[in-house]
């Protein structure tokens, strides 16, 4: 496994955790991260999520993820085997709203 494959695992796994175990942010529901990808000079990381929260709208998530950027980016200093922790850009993924939109409508087509 390449350095930056693993350097992408260990990121995805411990910003999962943090959004889990350590964010103050309670508000926040439940978060996926989708995938991650980071710049060729490991100084930025691009975080794709989704979210299970019904009740929240995305503006809101965001905001909080932002809000967090920082306290996130020093905990994942922790555990990062690097002299510079990336610059984290949290990005929703729209895949798989798209997704179940479009199963919706095949659907509404096949029973019509």
């Amino acid at each position: 496994m390449a350095r930056i494959d693993r350097l992408i695992s260990v990121i995805k796994r411990e910003v999962g955790d943090i959004l889990l175990k350590k964010l103050p942010h309670k508000n926040l529901g439940i978060i996926s991260i989708l995938s991650i990808n980071l710049s060729p000079n490991l100084q930025d990381a691009w975080i794709y999520y989704s979210h299970l929260s019904p009740n929240q709208d995305r503006a809101s998530i965001q905001k909080s993820l932002e809000s967090a950027n920082g306290f996130i980016r020093s905990e994942l200093g922790k555990a990062l085997f690097t002299k510079k922790i990336p610059k984290l850009h949290f990005v929703y993924d729209e895949r798989i709203e798209k997704t179940q939109e479009l199963l919706k409508k095949i659907d509404a087509l096949s029973n019509s």
